[in-house]
């Protein structure tokens, strides 16, 4: 019998390891970029990052989540490997399409879209990059259904630390700006391409069909809304940015977003793991394993988030350039937008397991449609702020309302207590953070603010403690898991 709680612990903690390095680097790597880029410049190598992010949105209209599905509801494995070869066979040719579109019609297509952001160079190479980019995404999913995440963790680092230390040579010796950063992007994509190429290939052994493939596009189908909006609440801000007020503003929100992103790499760990352990655990009913699992990680998650919004100052004034201070005030609320983010992972499992993909469309083109109206109306008031708060009250009615559809079988798993206290602590954390910055301490350093902030993170855990999110039994079950008992 298989023990998911190892499973998913470990697998959380490899692919963390992975994403943490690469956020660990990046963020000691931030100084240095900051001082060799302008504002300007984070917002061009911002916006290469949101128009892969578009495309891969276009190259994956559900088929990555329905191979995940439909592998786990068939014990056959020739059935399995057509999948798999199937949906890399969509990756690997639908992408061809818009890099032809681009070349002949891309200068004016961006020049109608953009107001300041041109097709070649930085356009054309967006296009290059995402082509490049998919079937490494279908690797990645692969390696996770197969339970193999300790060498896929490795393997993405590797090529992360390979990326960020040619742009290193590529941004200090060779002063090549915002084109470093950009073409910096090439090594890992290139990198995993390969991998997944050979991998692929040899799991698969070259099988794929057109029918399989339409039989997943059919079954992904009602995703591709909840996915398009879900992934278009990270580059909504920026677009409305850009369009409302300048590319140094984009640069501004994207070195926020790098900040507030480091909750997001247990999250991208857990996610990756979570699927196929909840649909297992789910489909043979043993929901004491979902509770616990669902505890742990929002004990982790809460606690790494509240831990960051209340350092955020500190962090900046040690780190970055004073160009950029005037993150200190929007990263505490992208770090809660993270979170929330984060908890989606629970509510929309909920919502898949039961085959409501039409609900979980829905439900992001609600948050997706609240946040451009939020964006409207917000960044021309407050710019950088106004795109913060925006993203934050998006990402919350997207979770509240799974939450709310799916209250009776998540009632089954998790209490009360422990799904709205912690949500609750860390707004106040938010909220007593921007008020001390605006009217106490401003952008200085205050040992009474800091101890304050120690005090109410000890706080929170004793709160956790008390409602027993936190057990004494739980710091025993991790040794155990960490030291490999039975």
């Amino acid at each position: 019998m298989k023990n998911f709680n190892k499973i998913l612990f470990r697998g959380t903690i490899a692919v963390s390891i992975a994403n943490a390095g690469s956020q660990i680097v990046g963020l000691l790597l931030l100084p240095l970029f900051t001082e060799y880029l302008s504002p300007k410049e984070f917002g061009i190598i911002s916006m290469v990052s949101m128009i892969v992010t578009f495309l891969a949105l276009l190259y994956n209209p559900g088929i990555m989540s329905a191979t995940m599905r439909l592998f786990h509801s068939t014990e056959s494995e020739n059935e399995r490997k057509l999948l798999v070869g199937s949906a890399n066979k969509f990756f690997v040719f639908i992408p061809i399409l818009p890099l032809v579109v681009g070349l002949i019609w891309g200068e004016a297509i961006f020049s109608f879209i953009f107001k300041d952001f041109d097709f070649y160079p930085y356009g054309f190479l967006s296009l290059l990059l995402a082509f490049l980019i998919q079937p490494s995404r279908m690797w990645s999913t692969l390696m996770t259904l197969l339970y193999k995440i300790e060498k896929t963790a490795f393997l993405t680092a590797l090529s992360v630390v390979l990326g960020l230390i040619t742009a290193v040579v590529l941004i200090v010796v060779f002063d090549l700006g915002a084109m470093g950063r950009v073409l910096a992007m090439f090594v890992p994509a290139i990198f995993l391409y390969i991998i997944s190429f050979f991998s692929i290939k040899r799991y698969t052994k070259g099988v794929w069909s057109f029918k399989s493939m339409k039989k997943q596009l059919i079954f992904g189908l009602p995703l591709i809304v909840g996915l398009w909006a879900y992934q278009g609440l990270s580059y909504f801000g920026k677009f409305f940015l850009e369009q409302m007020s300048s590319l140094e503003d984009v640069g501004i929100y994207t070195v926020g977003t790098t900040l507030a992103s480091v909750p997001m790499f247990l999250v991208l760990g857990f996610k990756q793991l979570w699927g196929p352990v909840f649909y297992e655990n789910m489909n043979s009913k043993s929901y004491k394993t979902i509770t616990k699992l669902i505890k742990s990680f929002t004990v982790v998650i809460s606690l790494l988030s509240l831990a960051l919004i209340l350092i955020t100052k500190e962090i900046v004034l040690l780190l970055i350039d004073s160009d950029y201070y005037s993150v200190i005030k929007i990263i505490p609320i992208l770090v809660l937008a993270s979170f929330f983010n984060g908890l989606l992972t629970i509510s929309n499992s909920f919502l898949s397991f039961n085959n409501n993909f039409n609900k979980i469309s829905f439900f992001g083109l609600i948050a997706s449609l609240l946040n451009i109206l939020l964006n409207l109306v917000l960044i021309p008031i407050y710019g950088v702020l106004g795109a913060s708060i925006a993203l934050v009250i998006s990402y919350f009615i997207f979770y509240i309302l799974g939450v709310i559809s799916e209250r009776k079988k998540i009632s089954l798993v998790q209490n009360k207590k422990s799904a709205y206290i912690p949500p609750l602590l860390l707004v106040v954390g938010v909220l007593g953070n921007l008020f001390i910055n605006e009217n106490i301490f401003s952008s200085n350093f205050s040992y009474y603010e800091f101890f304050a902030k120690i005090f109410y993170f000890i706080f929170t855990i004793i709160i956790f403690f008390k409602i027993k999110i936190i057990e004494k039994k739980d710091f025993k079950s991790i040794i155990n898991l960490i030291s490999r008992k039975k």
